[in-house]
């Protein structure tokens, strides 16, 4: 896995570690799988985009960028990803079960099989996670810092000092 990829979004480059985006990614992929299904194009074309970033992050190492600016078409979307990605710490911070390294295996293997239903993947056979360095002990308030940091880019509300902090990863 890559050392690091990022969010951009409006004039702001956020610069995180793949071992905090992925994970994210795979959270706000469950959490708008449960909210809204396959009722909304938008969301569902979003949740294709953050499965392959994911997948393809995990797999090749390539360096991914999403950039909401493209990916978002509607400011209703984008207060659903907000609202997303507040439910998300929220669950974290009440239930720290809800992110650990065979959680995010187990949404791996959720989001490889969305992939593969939905004609986007053809490649069936992942490496477990666990077996790619993560321990089942997560450093849960660094988790917490950087999902919090991508709230505040999606709410347009990041300082050039709140991106600075979470490059160092540890």
């Amino acid at each position: 896995m890559p050392t690091e990829s990022f969010y951009k979004f409006k004039d702001y480059d956020l610069w995180l570690r793949d071992g905090f985006l992925m994970p994210f990614e795979l959270l706000l992929f469950e959490d708008l799988q449960a909210k809204y299904g396959e009722t909304d194009q938008e969301i569902n074309e979003f949740k294709d985009l953050i499965v392959e970033n994911s997948l393809l992050r995990f797999i090749t190492g390539d360096m991914l960028c999403i950039n909401f600016d493209k990916a978002l078409i509607s400011g209703n979307t984008l207060q659903r990803l907000i609202k997303s990605t507040e439910s998300i710490i929220e669950k974290i911070v009440n239930d720290k079960n809800s992110l650990t390294a065979v959680r995010i295996n187990e949404l791996l293997t959720k989001a490889k099989n969305y992939s593969i239903e939905k004609g986007k993947s053809k490649i069936e056979d992942y490496p477990d996670i666990l077996d790619a360095g993560y321990e089942d002990e997560l450093p849960i308030k660094n988790y917490l810092h950087a999902f919090y940091l991508i709230k505040l880019l999606l709410k347009g509300e990041i300082k050039d000092s709140d991106r600075n902090f979470l490059l160092v990863g540890d």
